[in-house]
């Protein structure tokens, strides 16, 4: 704010600052898609990981733990995928609401790894029912590898 005065008053600032926001905001309408688009991509760690990981170091994280986060939420979010598909339509339903609540908050106020925390609870879970639908499926391969290797019983 350029025209910042520790001398000023409160509401008067905020009523300033208030009024620059709205203004901005009108002015630049027509960015509304892509600046939605950008705030879902920051939560996702998708896009602007450079300016989250420099948040993350400010608040004394280091660089590599907050790449590590990173990472491991790109991994549990592709298998997360996995496991919506593999859940029953009411589980994914009930599942689906602090995705929506998280959503919502993205597009509304700002994009930020920190806003999806109510999601990534609902991620492991997705997750977790992908590797137990993977696990399944390795082990009834290997029933039917071992009964088609047995001889056929005589007759």
């Amino acid at each position: 704010d350029p025209a910042y005065s520790v001398e000023e008053e409160p509401s008067v600032r905020s009523e300033r600052q208030r009024s620059l926001a709205v203004s901005y905001a009108r002015s630049h309408a027509g960015r509304l898609p892509l600046v939605v688009a950008a705030r879902i991509g920051r939560s996702l760690d998708v896009f602007g990981l450079d300016s989250l990981v420099a948040q993350d170091v400010g608040e004394e994280r280091y660089r590599w733990a907050s790449w590590a986060g990173i990472v491991t939420w790109w991994v549990l979010a592709a298998a997360a995928g996995f496991g919506f598909v593999h859940m029953q339509v009411r589980n994914r339903w009930l599942l689906s609401l602090p995705c929506i609540v998280v959503l919502i908050t993205t597009v509304v106020f700002y994009g930020g790894h920190r806003i999806r925390s109510s999601m990534e609870p609902v991620v492991v879970v997705a997750a977790a029912v992908a590797i137990t639908a993977a696990l399944d499926r390795y082990r009834l391969r290997r029933v039917r590898r071992r009964r088609l290797d047995e001889p056929a019983p005589a007759r």
